[in-house]
């Protein structure tokens, strides 16, 4: 492809223009003969495409303030720079599925080409074709999972259609629990069914005594503290005691999963003041090496329960924050010194903030 950048007020018009006559403008300087034109195309970001033939002429648009854009590879080089994961797959997916529908516009349908642009766009949008051959089945171990305080399973439910058609053996690898039992029979049904292990009394503070000499690559805790009027300074060391509990029962490199909402305004640090992630982490000697979202996409049939047995009505964006233990337990420092000590910036670039007298993790 070759790309053309040309600020004027009218693209759409002028492009026409050239196609339509043959006049003796830019097309000259840039080496065009208009006779080889063979059809013109508007791709979804707004540029202009010509079939030439032998070659594709894409015309990237720019702004009419003569502000020139950075082109995607500046963009996906400085996010990368910067460790910016969610950027860098944003942009990947942007590329490729550009790609794709340049190539559905103007291949042969009947050639492999065409095939597999349409296999690769759909592979982004999601929608798999009806004829697709069947989905192999993976047979590798998968990671022992502990789940914490599910309510009424519907995350264990959810992980398990998710993983369970290309990772058969996800079932034995998962133990989930709750403090008290206040779902319906049927709620743990669904979920036994499958073979998996429910167990009811677990209290986080004490995870090494219950579950004493097992390991768990994965521990997750989804919405530690809920949205209930709870006794906010009880529970913060309750849930400091909880990574120092989970790391008796993994290894260095094994990872915590805690899930935060994280609405706008101050909101997103209050949750981290009411569930101290910054200071049980560290204490633990755990960092944070990703952040994502988590919602109904990433887990259909997900609906929040707490403890007491109340549902949530979803409000602002729930993020999934992911520790790895580090195996270091730094003493002779303050706690957020330490956790900027602990930090991989090659995994997660993050800073760490003051806010109420306490300390909370400042990313994207």
């Amino acid at each position: 492809f070759q790309t053309v950048r040309i600020c004027i007020p009218n693209q759409k018009k002028l492009f026409r223009s050239y196609y339509k006559q043959n006049q003796k403008r830019p097309e000259k300087s840039l080496g065009i003969n208009v006779e080889d034109f063979r059809c013109m195309q508007e791709t979804s970001n707004g540029s202009i495409v010509f079939d030439l033939g032998s070659r594709f002429l894409v015309f990237r648009l720019h702004p009419k303030n003569n502000d020139t854009p950075k082109s995607p590879l500046v963009t996906l080089q400085t996010a990368l720079r910067v460790n910016r994961l969610y950027e860098v797959r944003k942009i990947y997916r942007s590329a490729i599925k550009e790609h794709c529908q340049l190539v559905l516009t103007f291949a042969n349908p009947s050639s492999p080409l065409y095939r597999r642009a349409q296999d690769d766009l759909n592979k982004i949008l999601g929608t798999p074709f009806v004829n697709d051959p069947p989905k192999v089945k993976k047979t590798r171990r998968c990671h022992s999972r502990l789940i914490i305080g599910d309510g009424n399973f519907s995350y264990t439910g959810a992980l398990l259609r998710k993983h369970s058609d290309l990772h058969p053996g996800i079932k034995d690898a998962i133990t989930t629990t709750d403090l008290k039992m206040i779902c319906q029979p049927k709620d743990i049904s669904k979920v036994t069914k499958l073979g998996v292990s429910v167990l009811f009394g677990i209290d986080a503070q004490n995870l090494q005594e219950t579950f004493k000499g097992r390991r768990f690559e994965r521990i997750q805790w989804n919405f530690p503290f809920g949205e209930g009027k709870h006794d906010v300074p009880k529970f913060k060391p309750k849930f400091v005691q909880f990574f120092k509990s989970a790391s008796h029962l993994q290894l260095t490199g094994d990872r915590i999963h805690v899930t935060l909402m994280q609405e706008k305004d101050n909101y997103w640090r209050t949750r981290q003041v009411e569930n101290p992630i910054v200071v049980g982490a560290t204490e633990a000697g755990y960092r944070l090496i990703r952040k994502r979202r988590f919602d109904k996409d990433r887990y259909p049939g997900f609906a929040h329960c707490s403890t007491s047995g109340q549902y949530y009505i979803e409000r602002g964006e729930r993020k999934e924050f992911i520790f790895e233990k580090t195996g270091t337990i730094l003493t002779n420092q303050t706690v957020k010194s330490r956790a900027e000590v602990l930090m991989d910036k090659h995994q997660k670039k993050y800073t760490i903030q003051e806010f109420e007298t306490d300390l909370v993790y400042f990313c994207s």
